[in-house]
C-alpha cells in the first residue's frame, strides 16, 4: 500500500491525515508534511490521525518522537487520533500515547 499525506489546516489546528504503512520508507513525506505545520505561525495545535495507518516500524515511531519535541520547543500541542489497536501499543511502549492519542 502506498503510504499518503494530507494535511489541512482548521483554525489554529494543522491537521495531517496518514494513509498506509507509516516505515523508513514514508518517513520522507511525513517530515515534509509536519515540517510545514511546525513552519505556519499561527497554528497552536497539530492534530495527526492514524486512522488509515496500517502498521508503523521504529523509524516511524522516531519520527513522531521527534514531531512531539519540536512541537513542543515551538509551544505546540501535539495529538494522535484514530490509532488502531497494533499501532497504539507500539505507541504505549514507546510512552509515545500520552500525546493526546485516541484510538479506533
Amino acid at each position: 500500500m502506498t503510504f499518503k499525506t494530507i494535511a489541512a489546516v482548521d483554525h489554529q489546528t494543522a491537521k495531517i491525515n496518514l494513509h498506509g504503512t507509516f516505515d523508513f520508507s514514508s518517513e520522507p513525506q511525513f517530515l515534509q508534511c509536519s515540517e510545514a505545520a511546525l513552519a505556519t505561525p499561527h497554528i497552536s495545535d497539530i492534530e495527526i490521525n492514524m486512522e488509515g495507518v496500517r502498521s508503523m516500524d521504529n523509524r516511524a515511531l522516531d519520527a513522531l518522537l521527534t514531531l512531539r519535541e519540536k512541537a513542543s520547543s515551538h509551544n505546540r500541542t501535539l495529538t494522535l487520533v484514530g490509532c488502531r489497536r497494533s499501532v497504539l501499543h507500539l505507541l504505549e511502549a514507546a510512552n509515545l500515547e500520552s500525546s493526546s492519542t485516541t484510538n479506533t
